[in-house]
């Protein structure tokens, strides 16, 4: 049966309760994680939808048809995106033994 525990709720036979997992968390020696997940989820948003603006502007004066602007501002965003992400790989990779 669960006890209440006196610091953050219940404590279910004699296991860790919340904040016992949440100082050791606090206490970890592992490097944070802020930097790749920025690396590998929003500088890719952001290297798309910069490509894609700059892209539509820069097409804006060669060609007439919003259809088939689009499409080539969507390939070309497309494309510069996945070669960031290729890019942002090798940076982001853990580096693993070889034994």
């Amino acid at each position: 049966m669960d006890k209440l525990s006196e610091n953050c709720g219940y404590h279910n036979n004699h296991k860790n309760c919340c904040m016992d997992i949440y100082q050791r968390l606090g206490q970890s020696k592992s490097p944070s994680l802020i930097i790749g997940v920025l690396l590998a989820f929003l500088i890719p948003i952001i290297i798309f939808i910069s490509v894609l603006i700059l892209s539509e502007l820069f097409l804006l004066s060669f060609m007439h048809d919003g259809n088939l602007k689009t499409f080539f501002s969507f390939i070309t965003a497309l494309i510069v995106t996945i070669l960031s992400i290729e890019f942002i790989k090798p940076i982001t990779r853990k580096p693993t033994d070889k034994k």
